[in-house]
Formats: structure tokens, C-alpha cells, sequence
């Protein structure tokens, strides 16, 4: 009976943590105008994921404040880049949207690619490094990590799947779960 206990125990403080960091999340985004505040806060996010489990939600907060502030300027910097990157691929769906399935898949490929690319950014990203270098090690992070890339890819489709059955959870919960299938891979 004290071991079934010692597992609810232990599931209640996840599902604590991970609601603690996806409110962190989602305030420090909300707190940087959205646009501002989006990589900061994913940086935040995957650096206090790092960290022990059993740290207070004051403990979560003043982790996550200190990165956040840390970090804001220069990956701010980086995501001027990576959404330059992000819109111009874009662009091509609607470019190319009268051509062939086959051309739409291929660029539909290059975007997931560049989302693993930005996993691996936020994943690697440190302060005394310019931003040039750390884009181009993420990139061939990708190629380095087929493993990784298949986890994280399912990671993806799993959230994608949870939002269409149940999007009140893992809408509530979708960071937090993301970030810890990303440090713990």
C-alpha cells in the first residue's frame, strides 16, 4: 500500500512542476509582448527543466527570472533571425500552393526541419557565443542526433494528437511536457 502511495506521490509532484513551469512559461511570454517574450521564455523554460524536482514554486520562479533576464537581449536577437527564417520558408507554401504535392511536402519537410533546428538552439544556446555560430552548430546538431530527432519528432505528433483529443489538458500542459521530453532525451 505505501509503495502504490509513494507513486501517486510522486506523479502528483510532475503533474505539480509541470504546471508550475508551464504558468512560468506562459506569464514570461505574456509579460514580453508575446513576440519578445516567446524565446526567452522557451530558453527559461528548458534551463529550469534542467534543474532538480523538488525545488518550491518560489524556488521555480527566481530559476526562471534569472535566465529570462539573462538571456533576453541576445536571444531576442536570434529569434529576429530564426522568424526571418521561418517566414520566408513559409512564404514558399503560398508561393508554390498551385504546384505539386510533392513540392508542398518538401517545404512542409524544411519547416519541421527547422523546428528540430530551434529544439537543438534552445536546447545548446549559451550566452558568450555569437548567434551566426550557434544557429549554424544547431543545424548540424540535427544531422549528429537521427535518434534524438525521432524523439523529438514524436514528441511533436504526440502533442499535436493530445490537442485534437483532449485540448483543455494539453493545452494546459504543453510546454512544461514538451521541455521535459526535450532535456530528458
Amino acid at each position: 500500500m505505501e509503495s502504490i502511495l509513494n507513486v501517486y506521490a510522486i506523479g502528483i509532484g510532475k503533474i505539480y512542476r509541470f504546471l508550475i513551469l508551464h504558468l512560468l512559461w506562459l506569464f514570461f511570454t505574456l509579460l514580453g509582448c508575446i513576440i519578445f517574450g516567446l524565446f526567452p521564455a522557451c530558453y527559461a523554460l528548458l534551463k529550469t527543466m534542467k534543474k532538480p524536482t523538488d525545488l518550491g514554486a518560489k524556488a521555480y520562479f527566481h530559476v526562471f527570472l534569472k535566465s529570462y533576464k539573462t538571456a533576453f537581449l541576445k536571444i531576442n536577437q536570434a529569434a529576429i533571425i530564426w522568424l526571418t527564417m521561418f517566414g520566408l520558408m513559409s512564404m514558399n507554401l503560398f508561393i508554390f500552393h498551385n504546384g505539386s504535392i510533392f513540392v508542398q511536402l518538401g517545404i512542409m519537410g524544411m519547416l519541421l526541419l527547422m523546428v528540430l533546428c530551434l529544439i537543438y538552439f534552445f536546447q545548446y544556446f549559451t550566452l558568450c557565443e555569437t548567434i551566426i555560430k550557434q544557429i549554424r552548430r544547431s543545424f548540424g546538431y540535427v544531422f549528429m542526433y537521427p535518434k534524438k530527432n525521432i524523439i523529438y519528432m514524436c514528441v511533436i505528433f504526440g502533442c499535436i494528437l493530445a490537442l485534437q483529443f483532449s485540448p483543455g489538458v494539453s493545452v494546459f500542459f504543453f510546454s512544461s511536457v514538451v521541455a521535459h521530453f526535450i532535456v530528458n532525451s
